[in-house]
């Protein structure tokens, strides 16, 4: 069963659970800078969350929701993702060997949900648009001198296309780069955490998406055996997005 709630209900129900740092995605503000404001807020959100009957009378937080709240805090491995679609939304995907959290949120309402443990990475890719992988191919350029190039040219692409060259990128692998990174519509970026010693620690690198008018691209850097960065531009559908994040998220 999922749970819809305005930012600060979910705000003072989570202080009230003493569940530390709200996860990046999932941060809101309190409501209120006066004390007497502040003490409001608090006053409507426990009288929302009581309506919703996850505050009992007594100010019991019913315990399958607490749950829910615990799990997204403190889970052993974690999806964190933001998306510019028609406005931003962040979302977590959390869980543990046997439960599985959802939490997503756009500044004004966070909505909770439990899922599966297993699939987390199908679960957080599903909530994208539903775009095919876009016109393209495989590009891989080194990252210093990818930003050299976007240093030099700004937002002229044409100019892009020039000035990777300039820095040793083979004409046709240039020539693709940009095409497959013109005419954004829609982004997104995904972080991969994983539990140790105690707490989350982020996979070294992030997985961008981005949707044109032809479809759907990815983004990822790696390290090479020699230590240069290479970032990998390629064509993905759902699928593909799941299983490069999937083994992001398994550490490989």
């Amino acid at each position: 069963m999922s749970h819809s709630l305005s930012a600060s209900d979910f705000q003072v129900i989570w202080e009230r659970q003493r569940l530390g740092t709200m996860p990046a995605p999932l941060r809101v503000l309190p409501e209120g800078f006066t004390q007497d404001e502040r003490r409001a807020a608090v006053e409507r959100a426990l009288a929302s969350l009581r309506k919703h009957k996850l505050v009992d009378p007594y100010g019991e937080v019913d315990h399958h929701f607490a749950d829910l709240l615990r799990l997204l805090a403190r889970p052993v491995h974690a999806i964190d993702a933001r998306f510019a679609l028609d406005r931003e939304y962040r979302m977590r995907v959390a869980g543990t060997a046997h439960r599985g959290a959802l939490g997503w949120q756009d500044g004004r309402i966070v909505t909770l949900d439990a899922i599966a443990a297993t699939g987390l990475a199908d679960r957080a890719v599903s909530l994208l648009p539903q775009v095919g992988a876009g016109y393209g191919r495989l590009v891989s350029v080194r990252v210093h001198a990818l930003d050299k190039a976007v240093e030099n040219a700004g937002a002229d692409q044409r100019q892009l296309e020039i000035e990777l060259r300039r820095g040793g990128v083979a004409r046709s692998d240039a020539h693709h780069l940009v095409t497959m990174t013109s005419d954004v519509r829609q982004r997104g970026q995904f972080r991969a955490l994983a539990g140790g010693r105690g707490k989350l620690r982020p996979r070294p690198y992030v997985i961008d998406w981005w949707a044109t008018g032809t479809g759907m691209y990815i983004a990822q850097n790696h390290a090479a055996p020699d230590g240069q960065v290479w970032r990998t531009v390629a064509p993905a559908d759902h699928t593909r997005l799941a299983g490069h994040l999937q083994r992001l998220l398994a550490g490989r």
